[in-house]
């Protein structure tokens, strides 16, 4: 493609363009997987039937305490 093309690209040009295509992908993945972090804590949430954050770290807490006090 780039022997066929009237314009030849300078190093820096080639550098530039490969440089935005991975940050532009890495961009993509980055926000599917934070997606995908934020989608598996809402399904976690539903199945343990907890309406708020503060009280599942809550409910962590005390269970821990509890396992603390059988040690």
């Amino acid at each position: 493609m780039v022997s066929d093309a009237e314009l030849v690209p300078t190093k820096n040009v080639s550098k530039d363009v490969l440089h935005s295509i991975v940050n532009l992908y890495l961009r993509v993945r980055s926000f599917s997987l934070a997606k995908d972090i934020i989608q598996d804590f809402k399904i976690k949430a539903k199945q343990s039937k907890g309406k708020a954050l503060r009280k599942e770290i809550q409910r962590g807490c005390e269970l821990k305490q509890a396992q603390e006090r059988h040690n």
